[in-house]
């Protein structure tokens, strides 16, 4: 009985010398999501902060909030921006101001013309000829490119051993087997030519010579139009097989191109001369 009392007397002294506390969960805009009591021994609130903490862990709430003891002088962690910032009427300027050594009043008139690899997200727009066939796709990046690719090509396309494509104005690229391209082969091409394609600016190009004994003469900016220009070009002509043309490009000297068979189909002859002007352009 005398243990009981001294136990009873020991917990109510303790009591009457402990004091209620709180402590506050907030979270990161300092908006309180609950409030925790517990009595202070002289520990700054111990318990309920270990109470709180337990609790923002058990609500999956870690690195979102944080709890604060209530009245005490720590500064708020995650302090709210005044929406309404009152400026100072009476500025004091700077008596000592450091003028830049390096102005610069006029951004660069003369972008990279080759900036390196598209980033992804850039935007991919695809001109190609596929064998004999002229063909536009587009992806958001090399991937969706590859996928957009095979519905295109599985649903159009035969024996392809022949490509010739250009992504973003970039330099073309042509392929070629002695066996046959299946579907995967033609998109894997396509897919890796738009993983190394760099960004380049359209110039206006003009492009003039002779197919044959027959004259012609393009006008283009950027490389998937002069290909798309070539083929229209060269099919209106309507010349069957050919085997030598002349070619300038702006006004440079026109070179002879020949072959030693025969140039039987529109995207063949563009094929052939897009190919060797490509430097140029």
């Amino acid at each position: 009985m005398k243990k009981f009392l001294v136990l009873t007397l020991l917990t109510l002294s303790a009591s009457a010398f402990a004091q209620m506390c709180e402590v506050d969960m907030v979270d990161l805009r300092g908006r309180r999501l609950d409030t925790f009591r517990a009595y202070s021994y002289g520990d700054d609130c111990l318990e309920g902060m270990k109470e709180c903490r337990k609790l923002i862990r058990l609500r999956g709430l870690l690195n979102r909030a944080d709890c604060v003891r209530v009245g005490s002088q720590q500064p708020n962690p995650y302090p709210v921006p005044n929406p309404y910032p009152v400026p100072n009427p009476y500025p004091v300027p700077n008596p000592h101001p450091v003028p830049n050594p390096y102005p610069n009043p006029n951004p660069n008139p003369y972008p990279n013309p080759n900036p390196g690899p598209i980033p992804p997200g850039y935007g991919l727009e695809v001109t190609a000829l596929i064998e004999d066939r002229l063909v536009s796709m587009n992806g958001f990046d090399a991937s969706e490119l590859y996928i957009n690719c095979l519905s295109a090509v599985r649903t159009t396309y035969g024996s392809v051993d022949e490509i010739l494509v250009t992504i973003n104005n970039g330099r073309y690229a042509a392929r070629s087997t002695s066996g046959w391209y299946s579907d995967t082969d033609i998109c894997s091409i396509i897919e890796q030519q738009a993983r190394v394609t760099g960004r380049t600016y359209g110039n206006t190009n003009r492009i003039t010579g002779t197919l044959e004994n027959r004259p012609f003469q393009i006008i283009s900016n950027d490389r998937g139009d002069l290909l798309r220009q070539c083929v229209s070009t060269f099919s209106a002509m309507n010349l069957g097989q050919t085997d030598e043309m002349n070619v300038s490009v702006n006004g440079a000297p026109f070179r002879k191109l020949t072959t030693s068979g025969w140039w039987n189909t529109p995207a063949k002859s563009c094929t052939a001369m897009l190919v060797n002007i490509d430097p140029l352009l």
